[in-house]
């Protein structure tokens, strides 16, 4: 129990020593620059850059993250003191305690995506057999839009322009 604790400490720690690495840095880049509007804007940069890299919220959870929140929990403390001790949100908690119930675990479950909608090997017949069409025409031909003909080209490796002599012929209004 108090090993739990002392690794849900290690993030606080982290925050703090964080905090006075960047506390550093600003002294150090006001002194060198010896003006207050750079150094602010020299900190807002740095400051975003490393907290996007190196400590963004929005990623994911361990799976040992995730078992040694659910086993502090379990071993007979609140909810609430369980996210505040570990730094979640009580939804986050929840959902965990969801997905061990209904599925029997914590993993990571991979998102699923819609399948490919364009069967590749008919796309490229179809454009060895037209190869002047549009990606609108090829689009209308394969019910979707011409986004995503042009990622399926992409994946195929077709990826020459075509040129709209239409548009080279028209003259400038001016």
């Amino acid at each position: 129990m108090g090993n739990l604790q002392t690794q849900a400490l290690d993030v606080t720690l982290f925050q703090v020593y964080y905090a006075m690495a960047m506390g550093i840095y600003f002294a150090a880049v006001v002194i060198r620059t010896r003006s207050l509007w750079w150094a602010i804007f020299i900190h807002f940069i740095v400051f975003h850059f490393l907290y996007n890299t190196c400590y963004n919220k929005s990623m994911a959870y361990g799976i040992d993250f995730r078992k040694r929140v659910i086993a502090y929990k379990n071993s007979g403390h609140s909810k609430q003191e369980t996210c505040k001790v570990f730094g979640i949100s009580r939804n986050t908690l929840y959902l965990w305690e969801k997905q061990l119930e209904t599925l029997g675990t914590l993993e990571i479950s991979p998102r699923k995506r819609k399948p490919f909608k364009i069967p590749l090997d008919q796309l490229e017949a179809y454009v060895e057999a037209h190869p002047d069409a549009f990606l609108r025409e090829i689009a209308e031909q394969f019910n979707c839009r011409p986004q995503s003909v042009w990622m399926a080209l992409k994946k195929i490796g077709i990826t020459l322009k075509k040129d709209n002599k239409l548009s080279r012929t028209r003259s400038r209004k001016g």
